[in-house]
């Protein structure tokens, strides 16, 4: 018997997804984040939410897409941006498979001219907002499972070059080399994994029932 809920579909390189399935991505609009979105449209049964703090290359972005996608502009920071998230994910789908914490920033100075402020802004969209979107979405990411988790992480999380203090404590090297999702049979079953922004690829396999 299949372990998801509306059956499965092969991948290009021969692992499962189900299908459809909803993945989430921060930081969309451009980067790393972009290009992720743009990986995950390539696999049947994709259907993406997108999010970033420019509206505009969201809008660009989704009329590149092949897929069901649309876009929340949001500032991560702001008190009400997961509670808008979550709303925004339950009226579209009311289901997740997969949230992608891409979303980041860097301010580079010595901490003798940045100082705590600059360690605070840079914690803030690195991590606690990361922390905060994991706990508005994690009911419905339990409800949909299986499901996973990715943080991304930074070379510069084991590497930190001079100035950049705050970035590296926000962001700390997971094992170096691709991204992987893990997915698990049993129900309610949710998967927190870190990868790195070292040369990846996107693979997804399925953990064996014990």
């Amino acid at each position: 018997m299949s372990p998801f809920r509306d059956g499965v579909t092969a991948t290009r390189d021969g692992t499962q997804l189900p299908d459809p399935f909803v993945a989430l991505v921060t930081g969309a609009g451009r980067g790393i984040g972009k290009e992720t979105a743009l990986r995950f449209a390539r696999e049947p049964g994709c259907q993406l939410v997108l999010v970033d703090r420019d509206e505009a290359p969201l809008q660009e972005l989704v009329r590149r897409l092949s897929v069901p996608s649309s876009w929340v502009a949001v500032d991560l920071t702001d008190a009400n941006a997961p509670r808008r998230i979550r709303d925004h994910l339950v009226a579209k789908h009311n289901r997740l498979h997969v949230l992608v914490n891409n979303a980041g920033a860097r301010w580079t100075a010595p901490f003798a001219e940045g100082g705590w402020e600059n360690v605070r802004r840079t914690m803030a969209i690195n991590f606690d907002a990361a922390v905060r979107l994991t706990e508005a979405l994690l009911p419905i990411l339990r409800e949909s499972s299986p499901s996973s988790i990715v943080n991304v992480s930074s070379l510069g999380g084991r590497m930190p070059r001079p100035g950049t203090g705050g970035y590296a404590s926000s962001r700390p090297r997971s094992r170096p080399g691709r991204i992987v999702f893990l997915w698990r049979r049993r129900r309610a079953a949710c998967t927190s994994v870190s990868c790195c922004l070292a040369s990846w690829s996107l693979r997804v396999f399925r953990k064996p029932s014990s």
